[in-house]
């Protein structure tokens, strides 16, 4: 493995004093104190999605994350495992599992009133090799890379996030499912979360009896054609509580 090498699907949440601004990240939003906003409004920025399509027009957006959301991904080959797919970009090769019912899930998004994207916080050479064996039938419209997260702060903490408010949709009509309900901080009823999914990292249990993906289709599916999604996913999750909670217990710990 090379020297300089950096994992495509992890990122290292530095103390602010290590902050390293790469080239083509969006712009940093603080905070303070622990008050979160789930009413932000949409960037007056240059979108990051084009303006959706004749057909799209009017669909929900519904991004998806991609790593331990619809894939798990290793640096180490498995012994008794053949991975779905190996990843070749500079730095090594990766060794990628699909989560079970990943086509079944994107074929019946294709039938509804969707308009489907990725936003990861991976890499875009080691994204794009995925997207593209997990779609094979061009169901994902947009996909969106780690250059498109945003910087965040609280305290000393610098926290990557997915500002969804960056995107040029509607925020009544944007849904974003995600295994890290920190990526959805900044608009925490546009979020679903849903367990992280290990791959055979887990030995005690069964990844092939995974049915995560399935098992949210109905809430999709009442989500469909709801003028604004927030109350709903609000009521169901109260993710913007679970982040103050959390941003409660860092404080604590900082003391």
């Amino acid at each position: 493995m090379a020297a300089n090498f950096v994992c495509p699907w992890s990122l290292v949440i530095p103390k602010r004093s290590q902050i390293n601004y790469g080239i083509g990240m969006r712009e940093v939003r603080f905070f303070s104190g622990l008050s979160v906003s789930a009413e932000a409004t949409e960037s007056t920025e240059s979108p990051l999605l084009p303006p959706q399509s004749e057909a799209d027009r009017g669909k929900l957006t519904l991004l998806l994350d991609l790593d331990e959301t619809l894939v798990h991904s290793s640096v180490n080959k498995p012994k008794d495992k053949k991975p779905d797919l190996e990843v070749r970009i500079e730095g090594g090769i990766f060794y990628c599992f699909v989560r079970p019912k990943v086509s079944e899930f994107l074929r019946h998004l294709a039938k509804k009133n969707f308009e489907v994207a990725i936003f990861t916080s991976s890499t875009r050479d080691y994204a794009e090799q995925v997207i593209d064996f997990i779609d094979t039938e061009h169901i994902i419209k947009h996909k969106l890379f780690r250059e498109s997260m945003a910087e965040t702060s609280y305290g000393y903490h610098v926290f990557m996030v997915k500002d969804l408010a960056t995107l040029g949709r509607d925020l009544n009509r944007l849904v974003l499912v995600d295994n890290s309900i920190f990526f959805f901080f900044l608009q925490p009823n546009n979020g679903i979360p849903i367990k992280s999914w290990l791959g055979y990292d887990l030995p005690d249990e069964d990844p092939l009896q995974d049915e995560e993906l399935v098992q949210i289709l109905p809430l999709l599916d009442e989500l469909e054609n709801v003028p604004d999604v927030r109350p709903l996913l609000k009521e169901k999750f109260n993710s913007e509580d679970q982040h103050k909670r959390i941003l409660e217990e860092i404080s604590e710990a900082d003391r």
